[in-house]
Order: C-alpha cells, then sequence, then structure tokens
C-alpha cells in the first residue's frame, strides 16, 4: 500500500514540474514502445540511455528535435530576481534603496567566491609550492578588494546605526571547508575558525543582512533589504540546484560510457578523472546551496525552507538509472526531492540548440542539456512504469481478496452440502467432521471480509 502511494507522489511531483510539451512526447514514446514490443524488442530502448562510445555532440537530428521555443524555466534564477527587483524601483524610490539589489547580489557573489576559495585552500597540500602559495595569496588578495568596496558601501544601504566592526571581527563559519564529511548538509554545531595573523579573507564575514539577523536588521530599518536577499537567496539555491542537477547527470552518462567500457589502465584513470572533476564540482555547489539555506533561515523565510530541503549524502550519488540500470534493489527507488523542482528549466529547449555548425563551446552547452534531457525522459518512463505497475499490483491485490473470501465461502458450502449428504446417510462421524470443516471455513470467511474491508477503505482514502 505504501508503494502504490510513495510511488504515485513521486511521479507526480516529477510530471507536474515537467515541460507539458516533453510529457506529450513521452507519453507518444511510452505507447509506440508497449504496442511494438512484442515484435520488436529494440523500441523498449527509450527506457535506458543510449549513447554511443566517444559520443561530443547529440547528432543534428537530436539537436532538431531539441529546437522548437526558447528556455523555459519554472523556477526563477538570481538574475531574473535580481531583474525583476530593479523593474520595480521608479523614479519615487528613496535613494537609500536604489541600487539596493546589485549591491545584494555583489554581497552573495563574494559569498560564493569565499567558499570556492576555502574549497581550493582546503585541497592543498600539506606543504604547498610556491606557485601554489603565489596563487593563493592573489586570490586573497582580489577577494578582498572586493570585500573593502563592498563594506564602503553598506553604509549607504544600512545607515548609520550599522557599525561594520561588529561584522568584520567575527569569523564566517559557513563557508569554511574544514571537512568534506558534511557536505550538503547543515551542521547543528557550526565549526568556528581561528581569525589568526593569517590573512584569510575567504572566512571573513561581510555585512549582508543575512549575516545581521532578521531581529538586528529590523532594529536597523532595513527590513525591505531582509525582503530582496530573500528573493535573490530563492534565485541562488534554484541556481545551486539546477547546477548539481546538470552535474549529477553528466556523472551518471560518463559511469555509463566511460567507466564502465574503459578497457585499459590509462582509459579507466581518464574517465575517473572525469568523475572526480564533476563530483569536486556538484560538491561545491552542494556547500553554495548548504549557505544559501542557512542564511534563509538567519532571514526568517520558512516558507522557503518548506521549499528547499536540507541535501543529503545519498542525494548527491550518481543516478544508477543511469548509471548502471542493471543494479539490484532499485525496483522501487525513486529520485531525490530535488529533481522534480525544475524540470522544466533543466531539460527545456534551449534558443541556441540549431542544426547549423556550431562553436564548441555551444556544442558542448547543446551536450550538458542533451543528457540532462535523456536523464529526465528516462527517469520519467521509469518513474511512470513504477506507479502503473503498483496500480495494477493494488488492483490485483484487491481482486486477490476477492478471490480469497470467495474460495472461503465456497470451501464452506462444499463441506456444508458434504455435512448434509452425512446427516442423511447417518455417516455421524463423517457429519461431525464436515460440520467442523464447513465452520472452520465460515469463521476464515468472516475474518477475510472484516480485515479486506479496513484495507480496501484505507486503500479508497488514500
Amino acid at each position: 500500500m505504501s508503494g502504490a502511494v510513495q510511488s504515485a507522489a513521486a511521479f507526480n511531483a516529477l510530471n507536474d514540474s515537467a515541460d507539458p510539451d516533453s510529457v506529450m512526447e513521452w507519453q507518444e514514446q511510452e505507447r509506440m514502445a508497449q504496442a511494438e514490443r512484442s515484435e520488436d524488442p529494440t523500441a523498449m530502448d527509450i527506457y535506458d540511455v543510449k549513447l554511443e562510445k566517444g559520443l561530443s555532440t547529440p547528432a543534428p537530428s537530436q539537436c532538431n528535435y531539441m529546437l522548437i521555443k526558447g528556455m523555459i524555466n519554472a523556477a526563477p534564477t538570481r538574475k531574473q530576481r535580481e531583474l525583476e527587483i530593479l523593474a520595480t524601483q521608479t523614479r519615487v524610490t528613496p535613494s537609500a534603496l536604489r541600487g539596493a539589489a546589485t549591491w545584494l547580489a555583489s554581497g552573495i557573489n563574494i559569498e560564493e567566491s569565499q567558499i570556492t576559495l576555502a574549497r581550493d585552500v582546503a585541497t592543498l597540500a600539506a606543504n604547498p609550492n610556491d606557485n601554489q602559495k603565489l596563487k593563493v595569496a592573489h586570490l586573497r588578495e582580489s577577494l578582498q578588494s572586493l570585500i573593502d568596496v563592498f563594506v564602503e558601501e553598506a553604509v549607504k544601504f544600512l545607515g548609520d546605526g550599522f557599525d561594520s566592526t561588529e561584522i568584520l571581527n567575527r569569523p564566517n563559519p559557513s563557508v569554511d571547508h574544514h571537512t568534506d564529511d558534511e557536505e550538503g548538509s547543515d551542521n547543528d554545531v557550526p565549526y568556528s575558525p581561528p581569525l589568526d595573523a593569517a590573512f584569510r579573507p575567504e572566512v571573513a564575514m561581510i555585512p549582508l543582512p543575512s549575516y545581521l539577523g532578521a531581529a538586528r536588521c529590523k532594529a536597523l530599518g532595513i527590513s525591505s533589504l531582509v525582503e530582496q536577499e530573500v528573493l535573490l537567496r530563492e534565485g541562488q539555491a534554484n541556481d545551486a540546484l539546477h547546477a548539481i542537477r546538470v552535474g549529477l547527470a553528466d556523472k551518471a552518462v560518463i559511469f555509463r560510457n566511460t567507466v564502465r567500457s574503459s578497457k585499459t589502465q590509462s582509459g579507466t584513470t581518464r574517465a575517473w578523472n572525469q568523475v572526480n572533476a564533476v563530483s569536486k564540482a556538484v560538491a561545491l555547489n552542494a556547500k553554495k546551496y548548504s549557505v544559501c539555506r542557512t542564511q534563509l533561515s538567519k532571514l526568517g523565510a520558512d516558507q522557503l525552507l518548506e521549499k528547499f530541503l536540507l541535501l543529503k549524502k545519498g542525494d548527491l550519488k550518481a543516478s544508477s538509472t543511469v548509471a548502471d540500470p542493471s543494479a539490484r534493489r532499485q525496483r522501487n527507488s525513486t529520485l531525490p526531492w530535488f529533481w522534480s523542482l525544475n524540470v522544466q528549466g533543466d531539460s527545456s529547449n534551449s534558443d541556441w540548440m540549431t542544426e547549423c555548425e556550431l562553436p564548441l563551446q555551444t556544442l558542448c552547452c547543446c551536450l550538458v542539456h542533451f543528457l540532462s534531457f535523456v536523464v529526465y525522459r528516462v527517469h520519467w518512463l521509469r518513474t511512470k512504469s513504477q506507479r502503473d505497475r503498483w496500480e495494477e499490483e493494488l488492483i490485483l491485490v484487491q481482486h486477490e481478496m476477492d478471490w480469497t473470501y470467495n474460495f472461503f465461502i465456497f470451501k464452506s458450502k462444499q463441506w456444508d452440502t458434504r455435512y448434509q449428504k452425512a446427516k442423511a446417510g447417518n455417516q455421524d462421524g463423517h457429519a461431525c467432521y464436515a460440520a467442523r470443516q464447513a465452520h472452520v471455513y465460515s469463521t476464515l470467511a468472516g475474518h477475510a471480509i472484516d480485515s479486506f474491508k479496513k484495507i480496501k477503505c484505507h486503500a479508497a482514502t488514500g
């Protein structure tokens, strides 16, 4: 019963967020596959990712299939949110608020740069060479320049009541990558890196409203900035989850077409290097999402937190449906929650996907979106099959309940007939045994009908 409910919920979430045109195309592909599978087993290949080894770009026919309309993005990006805020400004907008959205967006960019730099520093060897140290020093210098400019503009938007020392002298535990074991999840006891004599702008706290807290922002009279940052953070979370989904789709296809097909040690090494590169990108975006979600909680955006759930380590694994379709124990497996947030934005068509000769960078982007489209198609078809299988199983179980009850009634009547015959023939022993058997089956029928009624009522009510 729970399997039917869970499979239906998983399919509805994926189906409702998908592009209607894509859903219609997938439904037609499913109908053709079911109609032709008895004569042509290859018709069922749509339930699997079929990409040729070494494929670097989609075939022209596939790019033509993905042409039709521009990008549809059901989940707003951070840039779109910033444009929406700027569009609401008018000539009568107070000068103190004009440009606040751009200032907040630059602060979020600095925060993401801090996360990236902190990760790069954390991945350095215990004894880095001079070139690595110099590169980190240059990155820190550039980052500190951005922070200085951001802090200088903070007084304009935060007001005279803001004291920069209440932020700048405090470490920022959110962006420090002290361990990868907790990647993608919020930590109940945050790590507090020491601000020693070392120059570490990547762990410095910047004066964004989310770092001040909702209560402090209310005291400063900058509630409007809190609302704007919440909108920008929503777009940031959507961007991070989109990058995670694309990365996981790419990782699954690399496992399927490169890792599993490598026959030499050098080929295997190159394949795993690709996997590790994608894994690092996914982990970085997971960290950005985690920090974003933490800041949303500080801003009091409880409604968004119900939508943007915690990421678990198991959510960041490549899809076994694509990477290894023959793997065991995935009969009832479903996609993590974030795959159903923005199917349209990940798998829909883009206006740069044309049949003409495209530059290499555009072809790479086309391939990424094509892989995402294929992954969503496979998961939609398999999730629908899983739901249909559970619905069929539920129907069969209900019929089996009726058949079980009818069998008990039939046996009860059968033994009652034998009892009547034995009694008429003065066969007391036979009559006694037949009566006992008739009573046993009658009792079983009564227990069955009572139990089955409860189960059917539970199934009817959902």
